[in-house]
């Protein structure tokens, strides 16, 4: 696993891109790193507040969101069916809110 930077160190690791993401057991989305010039095995984990505010990583955290809305194809609305107390089935057009 890539070291962490430290005080000293002489280099900085730039993202080369977000690969996915997850929720860990305490809610916290989590973000898997790609670095520039390194391999698969050297990505790892950091939330939102550990990439920071450089417009590098706001923009890599919107690709990467557009990226997963096409891939997973969120739609703006769905059909919902459902039975009434009569037992009569409704269908009904329901507009999707992301």
């Amino acid at each position: 696993m890539r070291p962490e930077p430290t005080a000293t160190a002489a280099t900085t690791h730039e993202v080369d891109r977000i690969v996915t993401s997850r929720i860990d057991e305490s809610g916290t989305e989590m973000f898997r790193l790609r670095w520039k010039g390194c391999e698969a095995a050297e990505d790892s984990w950091r939330t939102r507040e550990q990439l920071g505010d450089s417009d590098n990583c706001k923009a890599l955290l919107a690709s990467f969101h557009a990226n997963v809305h096409k891939k997973v194809g969120f739609k703006e609305t769905a059909t919902v069916t459902r039975v009434n107390a009569a037992g009569n089935s409704i269908v009904e057009e329901v507009v999707l809110k992301e």
